[in-house]
């Protein structure tokens, strides 16, 4: 990143040996605290991206080793941006219009505030109470604003591999490469499952499915696809009603996925011999907010105990019945020093072997003088990671399926995953069932 944009100041302790490169802006493993309350705040109506970037900096601070760990942070992707604006010479929300918007058909979309009544007034949770519209700070984090045929034709582009109307807008590697985590810890030791290039997994019912959602004022919007049946979906709400939004959210997932196979659940396979060493208290390592973290601290405990032969795991203050670790694969193996690597880890009570290390697809959790590693949500396929385990499941109950995506190719596409960091909020809410064709 210094390289290609020295006038953009960041503060990064370890540089000269883990220095940020344009991957960890697109994957978020820069380290950076999420925006703070100042950039949040500045209505950027008329201002540039530059503009923008310099209104604010102190948020772009590397709490921790690039590339190691996962922690969204929404002034990343705005970087990138500025550097596709560098390298072409062009306004990023022009590139992205030319060479995204155009081919694949969104005719409507737009980075910026449309006239009424082609924008849909979005309103706060009790569905009376209209927001203003905001214009946020760094556009390229989640500014888009399209219609609900323009997404579904978005959805397509995705289950057709970058190609629409039989032509190639993008090379399929590079749809690959955005649904493809590599820089955590993690993923380096060849976990699929995870977040990449502005594109995430997630696990619902059995399904990997990919895509991203987003949040403004008012708005909530989901957009995701399960690439190796051929069909996805988008939804919007113009309310910040997070519990409707769920319920939407749940019943358009049964609805494609009623006739659909799940993927076998891979064999369990036999515990280490030291899997017992890794019982303990583990805590968040790799806070979204470090501002609020000395309660994420607390509310993320997580705890793992040896009972019966198995490992659970188990939420501080949570009555649930506790999940059970299953070692899934034996490839799977940490460093020989050094820390091992989290994407979000959690730090543990006392040292622990194979460096301390316990990784899941899903939010915070926390290790035993040591790490371990969550997302910002919890996934019914999880990782623990300084041992080989990659399915988890509630103790007593079936286990579901977590596959995650084949191994993909690395083409990486600064333009494509920036594209595809959005919060859209169209005109018309809608589901769409698309099929690849």
């Amino acid at each position: 990143m210094h390289k290609l944009v020295p006038e953009i100041w960041f503060e990064n302790r370890w540089e000269s040996t883990d220095p940020v490169r344009v991957v960890d802006l697109l994957e978020h493993t820069t380290g950076w605290d999420d925006m703070h309350l100042p950039e949040y705040a500045k209505g950027a109506n008329g201002m540039t991206l530059r503009q923008g970037l310099d209104y604010y900096q102190r948020s772009r601070v590397s709490r921790w080793r690039p590339g190691t760990r996962m922690s969204y942070c929404n002034s990343g992707p705005p970087v990138a941006a500025y550097i596709v604006e560098k390298i072409t010479g062009q306004r990023f929300e022009d590139y992205v219009t030319a060479n995204f918007f155009v081919p694949i058909g969104m005719k409507t979309a737009t980075y910026f505030e449309q006239p009424s009544p082609q924008l849909t007034t979005l309103y706060h949770e009790d569905g009376k109470t209209p927001f203003p519209y905001w214009n946020i700070l760094l556009r390229p984090a989640g500014a888009i604003n399209a219609s609900a045929n323009d997404m579904a034709n978005y959805v397509q582009f995705y289950l057709n591999r970058g190609a629409v109307g039989g032509v190639q807008v993008v090379p399929a590697a590079d749809i690959d490469r955005m649904e493809t985590p590599t820089r955590t810890w993690e993923a380096q030791q060849g976990l699929k499952a995870g977040y990449g290039l502005s594109n995430y997994t997630s696990i619902h019912d059995g399904f990997v499915y990919h895509g991203h959602n987003g949040g403004v004022n008012g708005g909530l919007t989901d957009m995701s696809y399960l690439p190796e049946y051929g069909v996805g979906y988008f939804y919007s709400i113009n309310a910040g009603n997070g519990a409707a939004f769920g319920k939407i959210g749940d019943a358009i997932r049964a609805y494609i996925t009623r006739s659909l196979q799940r993927q076998t659940v891979p064999a369990a396979g036999p515990l280490p011999a030291d899997a017992q060493q890794y019982a303990g208290w583990y805590e968040p390592a790799s806070p979204r907010n470090q501002s609020t973290y000395f309660l994420e601290r607390l509310l993320g405990l997580r705890r793992v105990r040896f009972a019966g032969g198995r490992l659970l795991l188990t939420s501080l203050g949570k009555s649930t019945s506790p999940s059970c670790l299953l070692p899934v694969s034996s490839s799977a193996t940490c460093p020989k020093r050094g820390p091992p690597n989290p994407s979000r880890p959690l730090r543990s009570s006392r040292p622990m072997p194979r460096g301390d290390l316990l990784l899941s697809v899903g939010p915070p959790t926390a290790s035993p003088h040591g790490w371990l590693s969550p997302r910002s949500r919890w996934s019914p396929g999880s990782c623990w990671r300084s041992s080989p385990f990659c399915s988890m499941r509630p103790s007593g109950s079936s286990a579901v399926s977590s596959k995650s995506a084949d191994g993909r190719r690395s083409a990486a596409s600064v333009c494509g995953r920036s594209l595809a960091c959005l919060a859209c909020w169209p005109s018309l809410a809608s589901l769409s069932r698309l099929r690849a064709t």
